[in-house]
């Protein structure tokens, strides 16, 4: 547990990241983003060196 984000981890591997920015709910999970179907709108976060073990990033903001 940190005051930046929360990690969720899986036989040592890290499975998902939160961090609530303001009233944003940003969730980062493990699995390769083409893999995703288009119903929900899904970032690539690959290319960023701190985020390479949770590449999806998921943004949850309102009641959806």
């Amino acid at each position: 547990m940190s005051w930046k984000q929360e990690t969720f981890t899986y036989k040592g591997k890290m499975m998902v990241m939160l961090r609530l920015q303001g009233k944003t709910l940003r969730v980062f999970i493990n699995v390769d983003p083409s893999r995703l179907g288009p119903k929900y709108h899904f970032e690539d976060k690959r290319l960023v060196k701190s985020l390479s073990s949770t590449p999806t990033l998921q943004i949850v903001k309102g009641p959806r």
